[in-house]
């Protein structure tokens, strides 16, 4: 096996054998396998079916021992719903609460402010013996949403596989996904590939100024919903 890094794939060429057009060389390969979830559409794929979601988090300083005794409880822990709290093993108070929509993956400063004070405000409003503790960390990362929580699965072309969209649960169907995806391009059947096959297939987006405009509503309206969980 050879492992290639920092070789950015510009275009996929399938047929027999399928062909990746790197920036630097060629490979050739039987088959493909692509697990980049959003960053798909930059390949000119399945353009209409995935979009970008950004959801942020923060991480505090480590507890003081006041800050620790003010607490109480117990030393790690962890909740989650429409926010994540949690207590971790190096003592911080980790934060994960807010979904962004943006078309070319970043937050403007204004976003940021405003998200590291959301963050701030729901903290104390939990914890006001924490007033002092200052967030040392704030950060975003972009995963990939489909219209109707429904992922991808399956064949893109003759030698193209994928399988993406993962609404924000990418780590357990990401994993049995990927291995899933790996049978099927060996021509293997089980009744675990019978279910994700049939669980696949996004409904089509629509047209991209309704699209930004629908996004944004629906994440007005689930803020608002959610307002008094955090």
């Amino acid at each position: 096996m050879e492992l290639y890094e920092e070789s950015p794939v510009q275009k996929i060429a399938p047929g027999t054998p399928t062909k990746i057009e790197c920036a630097e060389s060629t490979i050739t390969t039987k088959n493909v396998m692509l697990t980049n979830n959003v960053h798909i559409k930059e390949l000119d794929y399945l353009k209409n079916s995935v979009f970008p979601l950004i959801a942020c988090a923060s991480l505090s300083c480590p507890l003081t021992e006041k800050e620790q005794a003010a607490m109480g409880g117990a030393p790690q822990w962890g909740i989650t719903g429409c926010a994540t709290v949690r207590r971790t093993p190096s003592n911080r108070i980790m934060v994960r609460h807010g979904s962004y929509y943006t078309s070319d993956f970043r937050l403007s400063g204004r976003q940021r402010r405003d998200l590291l004070k959301s963050h701030r405000k729901g903290l104390l409003d939990r914890f006001p013996m924490l007033d002092e503790l200052e967030f040392e960390h704030t950060w975003s990362g972009v995963f990939c949403m489909t219209r109707d929580w429904a992922s991808h699965f399956g064949r893109l072309e003759p030698g193209v596989f994928a399988a993406l969209g993962y609404c924000g649960v990418g780590l357990p169907r990401g994993t049995i996904s990927g291995k899933l995806l790996a049978e099927y391009a060996m021509g293997s059947e089980s009744d675990l590939l019978d279910d994700v096959q049939a669980l696949s297939g996004p409904k089509p987006l629509p047209p991209k100024i309704f699209l930004d405009l629908g996004i944004r509503a629906r994440l007005a309206q689930y803020r608002w919903k959610t307002r008094t969980e955090w």
